[in-house]
């Protein structure tokens, strides 16, 4: 489980963090407006949700062929 923490650093600038749940800071950032940190966090969240846990990657790169080694389909003469 992740969470987007918000926390207001001075008077203009807001800190956004991405947080697993022991508490452990994945991302983090700050913006100028409260409403752009949220956006920022968010968008975080979202692309780390995205991503695909760190052992599958290598799995995934195996298992897509080069385009070298595929089929070649040829068009009939005309």
């Amino acid at each position: 489980m992740f969470e987007v923490i918000l926390r207001k650093r001075g008077r203009t600038r807001w800190e956004w963090r991405v947080c697993d749940s022991t508490g452990r800071e994945i991302m983090q950032g700050w913006e100028m407006s409260r409403p752009a940190a949220r956006y920022k966090g968010e968008r975080a969240l979202f692309l780390l949700l995205l991503a695909p846990p760190p052992g599958r990657v290598s799995q995934l790169k195996t298992a897509v062929q080069p385009s070298s080694t595929r089929a070649r389909t040829r068009l009939p003469p005309s």
